[in-house]
């Protein structure tokens, strides 16, 4: 709409009237009689705001028009990152005959540190490999790292039988490779179809739970480790 900035000039001023006047939205006071070099400078002034608000107002819409361009590719690397990370983990579950197997991943941010996988050890498929990770910090660090920790993961689990050793190889893996304050929890265990039975081992991630159908029992399986790449400081252990 119209622009309008109001100056008042009246031969019946008071201080009262000027200050209800400005607190109307008027930009100055004049009162009579006048000097027309006062109406100049008045004016001058008044039109340099004006000048001023417009300028203020074109440098906010197009600040915003790049905040939002900026957003709006912010956005799409991040859906581009989720897309790649959720594309590191199984899209299905191994089908075993004797064995429901599941798992799914539910970030809770656009990308962040969490992580599962399956692996069989063997052509025969006797024997599956399955864990779960957690990247220490959220969003694209430690995505990255979640990243990294899937390259080395398949060459660290090739021809080794015992949790423990994945972990050992793992944590060899990373160290040098990610940010000295950045860490991961994981749990890892191996499935021998044919014996049915299961070894897991920890590093520091919440222990695994194993639920006994045939009594209906429920019971923590224990096992514990430090987090990979986090050492113990010196005189401890």
């Amino acid at each position: 709409g119209l622009e309008v900035s109001v100056i008042i000039m009246t031969g019946q001023g008071t201080i009262h009237r000027a200050v209800q006047a400005m607190k109307d939205g008027a930009v100055d006071f004049l009162l009579k009689p006048i000097d027309p070099k006062d109406v100049e400078r008045v004016v001058r002034r008044t039109l340099d705001q004006v000048h001023l608000r417009r300028e203020n107002l074109r440098l906010q819409k197009a600040l915003k028009e790049v905040q939002d361009r900026l957003l709006l590719e912010m956005q799409q690397e991040l859906r581009i990152a989720h897309d790649m990370q959720m594309g590191l983990m199984p899209q299905e579950s191994p089908a075993i005959p004797g064995f429901e197997i599941a798992g799914t991943c539910l970030p809770a941010a656009e990308v962040g540190g969490d992580y599962f996988n399956y692996i069989w050890l063997d052509k025969r498929r006797t024997r599956l490999w399955f864990l779960v990770a957690d990247v220490s910090g959220k969003g694209m660090g430690a995505a990255t790292v979640t990243m990294r920790f899937n390259e080395v993961l398949r060459y660290e689990t090739r021809g080794r039988d015992a949790p423990c050793e994945v972990l050992r190889g793992l944590d060899g893996a990373l160290r040098g490779r990610i940010g000295a304050a950045t860490f991961v929890t994981c749990c890892i265990g191996v499935l021998d179809v044919p014996g049915r039975s299961v070894r897991v081992a920890s590093a520091a991630h919440p222990c695994a739970v194993h639920c006994a159908g045939r009594d209906r029992t429920v019971r923590k399986v224990e096992a514990s480790g430090l987090p990979m790449v986090m050492s113990l400081p010196e005189g401890v252990g």
